[in-house]
């Protein structure tokens, strides 16, 4: 199988729509048609549901979807793992964590304009963190700098762990169409007091549960939950899918990368309160000696201050 055209099923499960998905992809809608044609064939289901000049995904389509994220998902670590199999520059800086946020890449994009040219460009190395939370990567050494859920508070001063915050993720609810609350433009947390809260355990994702937690007990109440066991965050696509009277509180980055691929199966409403958010940061030790290091948070620093 042709995991360059699994990326385009998924590609086009966000969209659900050829012309828009194939100039995403910069090809011709006409050889993406051909490739996920091939790729039904090869599978003997159908993928998407083709009604006049509306689509949405099968059952299958939808079924398979999230696996299609874990095979892109394991061809991008196969790739990383081969990339550290090579000889690593002399001069290098590790991050791992939540390297596709928007956030972090833009953080990104500044580190490389700033350093790239000093230590060329190939300097800044992206490592699998495998779901691990950010003070056990950091304390195993496994990366010079990790991007994930954490704010500048979750710190004390004799802490050996710095954190620089980049930016917050607001929050969003998603819920059944069925829902009492699903055709409200936006919703306060007080008004989920009563509801069934779903909660992501099995993965680093988890820990951003905290933050839900602990804006719920700042109204009164300890929120009700039901407990779903996710590896990865892909799995969440599964999740998204199995709502129903409860609730899922995601960040609004999580549905902006699914997409289209979660509209069949839920709705999304705004959470409207001022500390409904998750608090996304780079986080390093300090006794770190990499004298790039050093420079790359001077950047970061500098980032955020021109916000």
């Amino acid at each position: 199988m042709d995991v360059r055209i699994v990326y385009e099923f998924v590609e086009l499960a966000k969209n659900l729509n050829f012309t828009e998905t194939a100039r995403l992809l910069n090809m011709s809608q006409p050889t993406l048609s051909k490739h996920i044609n091939a790729l039904e064939k090869e599978l003997r289901l159908s993928l998407f549901d083709r009604t006049g000049s509306s689509m949405r995904l099968t059952t299958a389509g939808a079924s398979l979807l999230s696996y299609a994220y874990k095979l892109i998902e394991a061809q991008m670590a196969f790739s990383e793992r081969a990339k550290e199999l090579r000889v690593a520059p002399s001069v290098h800086l590790s991050i791992g964590g939540l390297v596709n946020e928007e956030m972090v890449t833009r953080a990104l994009s500044c580190i490389l304009a700033e350093l790239g040219p000093v230590y060329g460009f190939n300097f800044l190395e992206t490592k699998p963190c495998r779901h691990q939370l950010p003070r056990e990567i950091l304390e195993e050494g496994g990366c010079d700098i990790v991007f994930d859920y954490l704010s500048e508070s979750d710190v004390s001063d004799d802490d050996e762990i710095g954190v620089v915050q980049l930016g917050s993720c607001t929050w969003v609810a998603l819920m059944s169409s069925s829902h009492r609350l699903a055709q409200r433009e936006s919703i306060s947390l007080s008004q989920l007091r009563d509801e069934t809260l779903i909660k992501i355990e099995g993965s680093h994702v988890s820990d951003a549960w905290r933050y839900i937690e602990e804006a719920c007990r700042s109204r009164g109440f300890k929120p009700k939950t039901r407990r779903h066991y996710s590896m990865k965050e892909t799995d969440l696509l599964t999740t998204a899918a199995s709502i129903r009277d409860d609730v899922l509180i995601m960040g609004t980055n999580f549905t902006k990368r699914v997409g289209m691929g979660i509209a069949p199966f839920c709705v999304q409403v705004p959470i409207t309160d001022d500390d409904a958010f998750f608090p996304i940061s780079a986080a390093y030790r300090l006794d770190n000696a990499n004298p790039v290091l050093d420079e790359a948070l001077e950047v970061l620093c500098a980032s955020v201050e021109r916000k």
